[in-house]
């Protein structure tokens, strides 16, 4: 399955937000505390948010030491460039190799997390008011925001990378990004320019 990662500073933190604080200091502060069931579901969790960062486009994962050694400029990367009607570069989309179960298990957690707050009592409510005391961050309404964005689907690879037609032997990945290709997703109001 392919999924959508925008070159968005906002987006990035906020998908950053989903494992520290929420999902590390659950995982490694709380998960003894929790019914066994819950613990499971936050583990899984965990382990899909890992999988998928680890699919994100290095230049992308602005936040590692290393990022800005390996990041290629971002009007010279690779791919297509999406431009508005008035010729300034929109914010690109990457068709990221994302597993299902990942995307399903952070629904899971999503769920269990939404189930605690409304319950306001319990263990699992618990650490989550106390995460979010020093931050006064909504972090389950974030950990719900980016999981909606990360569930829009990419568009099929050979539209995708050829346009929308079907051209044989025309979809090939880019050998520097072999895990993702820029997505030229036409709009109205941008044209893909390669």
């Amino acid at each position: 399955m392919q999924i959508l990662m925008p070159e968005d500073p906002v987006f990035m933190t906020r998908f950053l937000e989903m494992e520290e604080p929420l999902l590390h200091s659950l995982y490694y502060l709380h998960l003894g505390h929790l019914p066994r069931e819950q613990a499971e579901t936050i583990r899984r969790a965990y382990e899909g948010w890992s999988d998928i960062q680890a699919a994100t486009p290095k230049f992308l994962s602005w936040h590692t030491p290393t990022a800005f050694e390996l990041a290629e400029p971002r009007r010279e990367s690779e791919g297509y460039r999406l431009h508005s009607p008035d010729g300034e570069q929109l914010i690109s989309l990457y068709a990221v190799e994302a597993n299902t179960e990942s995307i399903s298990c952070l629904t899971a957690c999503l769920s269990l997390l939404e189930e605690a707050e409304k319950e306001m009592g319990g263990a699992l409510a618990g650490a989550l008011q106390e995460i979010r005391k020093p931050r006064e961050r909504d972090l389950v309404d974030n950990f719900r925001r980016v999981l909606r964005a990360l569930r829009i689907p990419a568009p099929p690879p050979c539209l995708r990378r050829c346009g929308m037609r079907h051209r044989p032997g025309r979809c090939r990945r880019s050998p520097s990004t072999p895990r993702s290709t820029p997505s030229t997703r036409p709009t109205a109001f941008s044209s893909a320019t390669p």
